[in-house]
């Protein structure tokens, strides 16, 4: 939608044709003075509800307004990677990994970002000294003098955004601090379906043959409701010990108010990790729990220094999918699965 400023600047030569006593451009200019204020008006009239896109319109804004001071001041530079640009001139050396925890971005995001920077010459990948596979994340001579031309602007655009900061009766970037630790407690999601653990915690505990009959289960739930038992998944229940854990491999279970809600199995595979039979009982799911097991997989990982995770899974099981994807798998392989039926679709995440 056109601003006043915006119309006036585009049709200013148009002559001032009149109908009805009311020129055409005033007429307009009118009609956009009410949309934007009932816009607004509706803003404050929804409150909260409509929070999302008052902070997207206010992000675009601003975003828009620091790409025309960087073309003002000739620093060849997008906004959009402030984040990563300024967090590796700051901490030298840290790693995709590290930088994603940092920005709490995926590692598809930071890769993405990363690769743009790199393209541009601006940053530079070096490889760990104690780790050749671990990749290092470093400003290049050029990246060096971009920052010196960019670190005055950042501080007289801190400067200004303060001046107006200083003007609200809160503050606002601590509020947003606490919004953002509040809905990563508990998102938006779990609060509406009223699922979420409040205070309660999620125990990793590792596997014991007590917890045999938990680990069928827990699987044969989850696979006879979507899919069927297969033969080697018959052969993993009876014998945890010598199909997986014999063979290097790992079990573990999340254990919420003393019961077994969940459980996933890693194969050790030559220095990759295949993640195995993760699942979490019907009635605990969107509680995170399946978040936690991720975590303990790639907590594990880095124990045992394993440079890529590995699985499997069925293109219909959306909510796995998206869960992989969050913790930054791509998909890899699409195909059957040479042991299970149920498996068509390969997914991989370099450490």
């Amino acid at each position: 939608m056109l601003t006043i400023c915006n119309y006036y600047t585009k049709y200013r030569q148009i002559p001032d044709i009149r109908i009805d006593k009311i020129s055409v451009s005033s007429y307009v200019s009118a009609y956009l003075y009410k949309v934007r204020g009932a816009l607004k008006n509706h803003f404050n009239s929804v409150q909260s509800l409509g929070i999302a896109s008052r902070l997207k319109k206010m992000s675009d804004y601003l975003m828009a307004e620091v790409k025309k001071i960087y073309i003002e001041e000739q620093c060849d530079f997008e906004p959009k990677f402030f984040p990563l640009f300024s967090l590796v001139s700051n901490s030298p050396g840290i790693t995709i990994t590290e930088a994603a925890d940092s920005l709490g971005l995926s590692h598809p995001a930071v890769i993405q970002f990363a690769s743009e920077l790199s393209r541009k010459k601006l940053i530079t990948f070096k490889a760990d000294l104690d780790d050749r596979r671990k990749r290092r994340i470093y400003l290049t001579s050029e990246g060096e003098e971009r920052l010196e031309r960019l670190s005055p602007v950042w501080r007289k655009i801190k400067h200004n955004v303060d001046e107006v900061l200083a003007e609200l009766d809160s503050d606002l970037v601590s509020s947003l601090a606490k919004l953002e630790k509040s809905f990563e407690k508990l998102g938006l999601t779990d609060r509406y379906f009223g699922s979420g653990l409040g205070n309660k915690e999620v125990e990793i505990v590792d596997y014991i043959d007590s917890y045999r009959d938990a680990f069928e289960k827990l699987n044969r739930e989850w696979l006879e409701e979507y899919f069927e038992v297969e033969p080697s998944d018959e052969k993993a229940f009876a014998n945890p010990k010598e199909e997986i854990l014999v063979h290097g491999g790992e079990i573990f279970f999340a254990k919420l108010d003393g019961e077994l809600v969940g459980t996933c199995a890693v194969l050790n595979k030559n220095n990759r990790l295949e993640i195995s039979k993760m699942v979490v009982t019907e009635n605990h799911r969107r509680k995170k729990i399946g978040e936690s097991l991720m975590k303990e997989v790639l907590n594990r990982a880095k124990k045992l220094g394993i440079n890529k995770l590995e699985l499997h899974t069925n293109s219909s099981l959306i909510p796995a999918r998206n869960l992989y994807k969050k913790f930054g798998f791509k998909e890899s392989l699409v195909g059957q699965h040479p042991i299970y039926k149920r498996g068509n679709l390969g997914m991989e995440l370099n450490l």
